[in-house]
């Protein structure tokens, strides 16, 4: 089933579908170096190519918005470890034994459940705290936005509360270059939805088999062309 799903978002995006076995190649190479570094900052010197996280602008709040590209995951430890822990929204995942082994390779970042609702987030960028967030799964929304030429769910609530609160939204990227390690910075920040998934579409023509969202992303309820 994920196979299928993988093959029909590479054939909307202009890639091709037979190289799904690609992305699942990344996908391994994306979690064996998530664990491996298991939260350890010092790790991350093994496996990192160019760093450019430009300076955050003054603003209540930040939130770093990106997509399940090259190691998302590490992305968020390398701004642990310019800024200090950071709070990251996450989904439980699945059996107990993986949501703790997954929560500790986050590191010293605080996670937010997700399924908790948005008020801990929007009270975290009032403060004026950083929070990280992958935002290009589908979702139960009846906003859309446009990416890759077709009308896609995407999460108003949660951008809307950021700009709101009058924090600043920051796409960031985590990709992996020709010889292997993992370059990662961040865009200009957005100020609308577009914007942020314009950046994600520039990212995945770059190399769309380092995309490793593992649904249907173009076929979600609701979806239109």
């Amino acid at each position: 089933m994920r196979v299928e799903a993988v093959r029909r978002n590479l054939g909307v995006i202009g890639a091709d579908p037979g190289r799904v076995g690609e992305v699942f190649e990344s996908f391994g190479r994306y979690l064996g170096e998530f664990l491996w570094v298991g939260g350890k900052l010092a790790r991350l010197e093994h496996i990192l190519g160019e760093v450019a996280i430009d300076p955050p602008p003054q603003s209540s709040g930040i939130l770093y918005v990106t997509a399940h590209y090259g190691n998302w995951e590490l992305a968020g430890l390398c701004l642990e470890r310019i800024h200090g822990p950071i709070r990251i929204l996450y989904r439980p995942a699945g059996p107990e034994w993986l949501d703790r082994m997954v929560r500790r390779a986050r590191g010293g970042n605080r996670l937010l459940n997700i399924t908790r609702g948005l008020r801990s987030v929007v009270e975290a960028l009032r403060r004026g705290e950083i929070v990280g967030a992958a935002i290009d799964e589908p979702v139960r929304s009846t906003r859309r936005v446009r990416f890759f030429g077709r009308a896609v769910s995407y999460p108003a609530p949660l951008l809307e509360a950021a700009w709101r609160a009058g924090a600043a939204v920051i796409p960031i990227v985590c990709i992996r270059n020709a010889e292997g390690r993992l370059n990662v910075r961040t865009m200009a920040p957005a100020s609308d939805p577009a914007e942020i998934f314009s950046c994600f579409e520039e990212w995945i023509r770059r190399d769309p088999y380092q995309w490793i969202l593992l649904r249907d992303r173009f076929f979600d309820r609701g979806t239109r062309e």
